[in-house]
């Protein structure tokens, strides 16, 4: 027979078969792995079990006059899941609020939940209880249940101001569906003081709160859309950003490409060359050159870097190599009569190191290059230091110079610091500041750290600190002696007789590479592609082999797999190629090469790689 109390729990029921549905949806679900979403599943379970309390207890008093043990126990059961439910909202409210919110702070904020709550379910088992009966209708009430209803307004009460802080807790997505459940509560809790009346709508406020909170700020398709629109958002400031870099670097790139383009039409159009003019207006042009290449350098490692393929590539290096590569580097834009460069290395500090040594070299030939572009008189001067910790020495470089330009704020500024200035003229900084960024960014893949110091009047100073390994501590001692190994790179030798192979399918390219060889006084053979290389490789003996990368039908790493195959002695070969990022290196000597040599070439290199090979 179905009871009176039965009948009125119709809606009870649906509302736990809702609850239930709700429940196997979430499970269905792709879930994020976050705090918020594993404390919601709690929320529903409780809410779940708090429903099904609230059934049988209602059910089991309407069954006796006098409520039976078992009665008792399912009050006691629903009452409990109630004050855990009020407890687990707090937490959800906590989790779903500052994501910046440490571990730390959110294990004390569960600790002293946790305290409370064991406190006020201390008071249930102290304090009376008393069950009633009217119309249909069963609850119990009491001091225990009035500390229940004290602890949930102050608990609900508290989403309100939190709302007033704004985004910086919720995001106005979050505040709408929350402020509602909150809403709901405080008018269950409200409802017996104001209307006088007896009944508990503790579980059914639960449900709808909970339902509320699923199919809004806890639902993926809405939290997909919200995403997307983000998404969608950031990436037309992305394609603005890169739009303004664009417009803003292509100012830098036309400036030496006109000095490249116009000396080289009116040389060509000159018909009364005079030497000294000629090398006048070659040696402008050398100069655009290397600016030119140096702003599409910067760009295409602010590409890597900013892409994410840039990554340590750590090896064996020594200190001297480094400071000589970075003064062939420094010294060619160093104008002497207007800028005095000077280098000076602690003597004491060991020779050899494990590190990244080419974003090493980067860092400070950037460093280094701001520098001197913002000197246009004074000292620019390197300062190489750095103190020893067990098996490490933390490095301190110290770039400094006078009559800088740079202010403290556009040292801060990141790349899209750069991106977002709006005018014109200021925009065009971005470029020359792309060294800096660079800079800062090799740094930080290394782990160290770069201090910025403004001294208005005097000058600027920049401090890079990086840690690297130390496997040597023999002293650097003086590696500006005079039979340094170093300084025998401007040596040009004399290599008459020495026979050597270039290949390239570019008959420019080949015409220069012959040019820049022809000072050593080889014996040059060239061919236009892998095929033409096998076959003078068969028929010749070669000393040296320079290969072109990128060639049609067969390009250099096949060829290369074709000359091992020949079953003859081959000599040392140097790929050619346009790419010079971390990793080709070691890339290319797997594939058999000796080394490899960036175009555009630098007859630095060259010079070094001739050495290398032919010195013994």
């Amino acid at each position: 027979m179905i009871t009176d109390s039965f009948r009125s729990l119709g809606f009870s029921l649906s509302g736990l078969a809702f609850m239930v549905l709700i429940l196997f949806l979430f499970l269905g679900k792709e879930k994020d792995n976050k705090l918020h979403t594993k404390v919601f599943y709690i929320l529903i379970i409780i809410t779940i079990v708090a429903q099904i309390f609230n059934i049988t207890y209602v059910e089991a008093l309407a069954h006796s006059p006098v409520p039976t043990t078992f009665a008792k126990i399912l009050c006691y059961g629903y009452s409990i899941s109630s004050l855990l439910w009020l407890s687990v909202f707090a937490l959800y409210l906590v989790a779903r609020g500052n994501q910046n919110l440490s571990s730390k702070k959110v294990k004390l904020f569960i600790g002293i939940l946790a305290v409370i709550t064991l406190g006020i379910l201390a008071c249930i088992f102290i304090f009376p209880v008393y069950y009633h009966h009217e119309n249909n209708f069963y609850f119990f009430n009491g001091q225990a249940i009035t500390i229940e209803y004290i602890y949930a307004t102050i608990i609900t009460l508290l989403v309100f101001p939190i709302q007033l802080m704004g985004s910086s807790f919720f995001d106005k997505y979050q505040r709408l569906p929350l402020l509602f459940g909150a809403t709901m509560i405080l008018l269950a809790l409200l409802m017996p003081w104001v209307t006088h009346t007896n009944f508990n709508m503790s579980a059914i406020i639960f449900e709808m709160t909970v339902t509320t909170l699923y199919f809004t700020i806890e639902s993926q398709d809405n939290a997909l859309t919200r995403q997307l629109k983000e998404a969608r958002v950031e990436a037309e400031k992305a394609n603005k950003a890169k739009t303004k870099f664009l417009t803003s670097i292509s100012h830098d790139i036309r400036t030496p490409l006109n000095t490249i383009m116009g000396f080289s039409e009116s040389l060509l159009e000159d018909e009364h060359l005079e030497e000294q003019e000629v090398r006048k207006d070659i040696s402008l042009v050398n100069t655009a050159s290397k600016e030119l290449l140096e702003i599409i350098n910067n760009i295409l490692d602010i590409s890597r870097i900013e892409s994410g393929k840039e990554v340590l590539n750590e090896a064996d290096y020594s200190l001297d190599n480094l400071i000589f590569e970075i003064n062939s580097v420094v010294q060619s834009k160093v104008n002497k009569e207007e800028i005095d460069y000077k280098v000076t290395v602690n003597q004491n500090i060991p020779q050899k190191y494990f590190g990244d040594y080419s974003k090493l070299h980067k860092a400070i030939s950037c460093t280094l290059m701001n520098a001197i572009k913002h000197t246009r008189h004074g000292q620019v001067y390197l300062i190489v230091d750095g103190v020893k910790e067990n098996e490490n020495i933390v490095f301190e470089f110290t770039v400094g110079n006078t009559g800088h330009e740079m202010t403290q704020e556009d040292f801060e500024k990141d790349l899209d610091g750069y991106l977002k200035l709006d005018d014109d003229i200021n925009n065009s900084l971005s470029s020359n500041m792309l060294s800096v960024v660079i800079a800062k960014r090799m740094i930080d893949l290394m782990g160290g750290k770069i201090d910025f110091i403004n001294e208005p009047g005097k000058g600027t100073q920049y401090h890079i600190f990086v840690t690297q390994k130390i496997i040597d501590d023999t002293p650097v001692g003086d590696i500006f002696g005079t039979n340094n190994e170093n300084n025998q790179e401007d040596n040009i030798l004399d290599l008459t007789g020495k026979k050597i192979l270039v290949v390239d399918d570019s008959l420019v390219n080949i015409k220069l590479a012959c040019r820049l060889l022809k000072g050593f006084h080889f014996e040059i053979d060239t061919a236009t592609g892998g095929d033409e290389c096998i076959n003078l490789v068969k028929d010749n003996n070669y000393d040296l082999i320079f290969l072109d990368h990128m060639m049609p039908n067969m390009d250099g790493i096949e060829t290369m797999k074709a000359l091992k195959s020949l079953g003859k002695q081959i000599p040392p070969v140097i790929i050619l190629t346009a790419n010079s990022y971390d990793g080709l290196k070691e890339k290319y000597l797997s594939a058999g090469f000796s080394d490899y040599l960036a175009k555009p070439i630098s007859f630095k290199k060259l010079n070094k790689i001739i050495i290398d090979n032919f010195k013994k």
